[in-house]
């Protein structure tokens, strides 16, 4: 069964004029990115490093704009506004799972992309 597609690159297409170098690029660079993104985090999770897992998951917004993925972009600020502590870290981790999870459909769902353009 095929996913529901979550990601839209009509945001590239317009801010590179269609250049197709530029989208190609683009996504080969979420591609290979966002996985490390969400096991980062993860980590500084785990490290109870806070702070910097908040500048990571505003910084990976930005991605998440560009290719309208909305659920990853709820999910990224959700993170962003969390107070940690013992009950939130464990819905932080629910959360990067989830993140994990979408992270892997648009991937699976760019590299579609790739393959029409």
């Amino acid at each position: 069964m095929k996913s529901e597609n979550i990601v839209s690159i009509e945001k590239l297409v317009e801010i590179s004029g269609g250049d197709k170098v530029f989208i190609t690029e683009m996504i080969n660079m979420f591609i290979t990115q966002a996985v490390i993104i969400a096991d980062e985090m993860a980590t500084l999770l785990t490290q109870k490093e806070y702070d910097k897992l908040k500048k990571n998951a505003h910084k990976f917004k930005s991605s998440a704009q560009i290719f309208h993925v909305e659920k990853l972009l709820t999910l990224l600020e959700k993170l962003e506004s969390l107070n940690f502590d013992t009950q939130n870290e464990k819905e932080g981790f629910k959360i990067i799972m989830k993140v994990k999870d979408i992270v892997e459909i648009v991937c699976n769902q760019l590299k579609e992309e790739l393959e029409a353009i």
